[in-house]
């Protein structure tokens, strides 16, 4: 019978290595199965000087390995086996181990060793070979020592060829090499001779100019700027004429290349070519020098466009132009002798030069000269210029006007301002909130209409005005009283209509008053019958509510009869104002349907003439 197991074999038997000791690092293993029964086994993993693990080891199916140089280094080593049944399982904790040892002979050291600069320049890869000789058919790799100092070495890399290129150097510095041998056991020889160079590389071409010069000139110099494709020198060469004759520049090597021609004469033509070359090169300078270019500097220094702007009451704006980067100064004064100064604040890169003056006197005249001094020294000095600061505002001549014949207390308040400003108005009964009235048009006379003050009432009042920069006036507070209201209400646009509640003989009619006045006031209606009169037998409740639209509704009257009346109007302080009479007559009431069928019986049977009369 055949079973299988879950749990992995147990370790291998018998494990066996032949020879145990070498002096070629060559080593043959066997050994036998794992006694568990009922196991198939599948196969082995093998390591060598590591405890065995899924990365370190090597499978066969076989029971034995080699011969192979097994020793991976001088001295003892290990040799660990791990069994797998025929189902994947395995532990490698159920390894059988053995220990071999090997002697080697160290390789000899290797001989004629060279190094070359290989570095491409115009990449910027600095880079060293070395080359040399073998050192026999022992040697499994060779480790190449690097040093900066001649003394520190440090393995870089092992190979298996007899060269190397060590690349991504520093051109500053120079490099030391030698180099050793090694077996398969790990024995080690001697190391070479040194080898030394500094990686420099050699251009054979010069740089590409990637960017036409551009020039910045005054009048007596010129910065001329320009790129290269790589680090290198800067230089001009320049003159009155395209034979040139001048140069000027730097050794520095840079990308971003400028160089500042000084001593230039004003308003002159000048014709120049830029120049950037390598250290390190093997070609002429004259192949590293740029097209013919010209530039022509510029007039002599000189302020002009001196503006006066934006003056207000204490505050001006000074603006003006120079011909040439400089730096400036305002100098002013009430007088010529310019009590006050103030420096330009501007980047030295500019010509347009702007100041602030401050704390002026409001109302006053100002004398303004500007002076300057540009890059070369040279010294400015502009015109003199006046103006005129601003005044405050103030609010002068408030006077009281009372409107006659208005609905309500009505008076117009006027004043006038030294300046342009709006129109405010705050009043209010002496002790209260200040109420407001305004007017956004900026004048001079001022004149404000304020409707619906309370009457024989004490108003205090206060001017006040804006003008275009903010600045605010105020007057005073002005002491109003209202008078008595001795004027009764008008009373405008009457309108009378009718109206029937109900049918036939229960019918009842109404007239539906309305009007307005031009003031608050109550609402009431006297009325009587006939077509006119002075007499009125009735009149409606008043309704004492204050308002200037009126309606009141006369009920319980007759229909198809006369009636005359007036409407009555009182304001809060007991005015009151009649209407003209008015006549109206109510509607015609409608039959009843009992009516209507006896109407139409007589108009068709005319004996029952009398029947309507004993219903009636």
């Amino acid at each position: 019978y055949t079973f299988k197991t879950n749990d992995a074999p147990s370790a291998p038997t018998n494990l066996r290595v032949t020879p145990s000791t070498s002096s070629t690092n060559s080593f043959t293993f066997s050994w036998d199965a794992p006694v568990d029964e009922g196991v198939t086994i599948g196969g082995y993993y093998y390591s060598i000087n590591n405890y065995p693990n899924a990365d370190n080891t090597t499978f066969v199916t076989s029971s034995k390995v080699g011969p192979f140089a097994a020793a991976t280094q001088q001295g003892n080593n290990v040799f660990y086996v791990v069994a797998e049944d025929d189902v994947g399982n395995h532990n490698f904790n159920n390894y059988i181990s053995i220990t071999f040892s090997v002697e080697t002979t160290a390789p000899s050291p290797p001989s004629s060793i060279s190094i070359t600069d290989s570095s491409v320049r115009a990449d910027e890869d600095f880079a060293l070979t070395l080359r040399w000789s073998g050192s026999g058919a022992t040697t499994d790799h060779y480790n190449v020592y690097r040093s900066t100092d001649g003394k520190s070495y440090s393995v870089v890399a092992e190979t298996g060829s007899t060269s190397y290129l060590d690349s991504g150097l520093d051109t500053d510095l120079t490099y030391y090499y030698k180099v050793t041998a090694e077996d398969n056991a790990g024995a080690e020889g001697e190391f070479s001779s040194v080898v030394s160079k500094q990686p420099t590389g050699r251009y054979l071409t010069p740089p590409e100019y990637t960017s036409e010069p551009e020039v910045v000139v005054t009048s007596s110099t010129a910065a001329i700027s320009w790129t290269t494709n790589r680090v290198s020198s800067s230089f001009v060469n320049y003159g009155q004429t395209s034979d040139l004759g001048e140069s000027k520049g730097s050794l520095e090597e840079v990308v971003v290349h400028e160089v500042e021609l000084t001593g230039l004469v004003p308003s002159t033509k000048y014709y120049y070519r830029v120049q950037s070359f390598d250290e390190a090169r093997d070609y002429t300078l004259e192949e590293a020098q740029s097209d013919l270019y010209t530039f022509t500097t510029s007039v002599a220094p000189a302020i002009s466009d001196v503006k006066i702007d934006d003056v207000r009451q204490t505050t001006a704006i000074v603006s003006w132009k120079t011909t040439t980067v400089s730096s400036s100064s305002v100098k002013y004064g009430k007088t010529t002798n310019y009590e006050n100064k103030i420096e330009d604040q501007s980047t030295g890169a500019t010509t347009l030069h702007t100041v602030r003056l401050s704390d002026l006197d409001p109302e006053s005249l100002y004398h303004v000269r500007v002076y300057g001094t540009d890059i070369e020294g040279n010294d400015l000095m502009s015109d003199d210029y006046v103006f005129q600061t601003l005044a405050f505002p103030r609010i002068f001549n408030v006077t009281f006007q009372p409107v006659a014949g208005a609905a309500s207390a009505t008076i117009v308040v006027s004043w006038e301002t030294n300046v342009e400003t709006d129109s405010i108005v705050e009043y209010a009964p002496a002790g209260e909130t200040f109420a407001e009235k305004a007017s956004s048009e900026l004048v001079k006379e001022h004149e404000l209409t304020i409707a619906d003050l309370q009457d024989n009432t004490v108003y205090h009042f206060r001017a006040k005005g804006r003008d275009q920069f903010g600045n605010v006036a105020l007057s005073d507070i002005q002491v109003y009283s209202t008078p008595f209201d001795t004027r009764p209400p008008k009373i405008f646009d009457i309108s009378v209509e009718t109206a029937i509640i109900g049918a036939g003989k229960e019918a009842t009619a109404q007239i539906i008053v309305g009007w307005k006045t031009d003031e608050g006031a109550t609402s009431q209606v006297e009325y009587g019958e006939g077509v006119g009169g002075e007499t009125y037998t009735n009149k409606t409740v008043e309704d004492t509510t204050l308002t200037n639209s009126h309606l009141v509704i006369v009920s319980d009257l007759r229909p198809s009869k006369p009636y005359h009346l007036r409407v009555i109007s009182k304001d809060g302080a007991g005015n009151e104002t009649k209407s003209q009479d008015h006549a109206e007559i109510t509607g015609r009431a409608t039959e009843s349907v009992l009516d209507l069928i006896i109407v139409n019986l007589q108009e068709s049977f005319g004996w029952l003439g009398n029947l309507g009369k004993i219903f009636r």
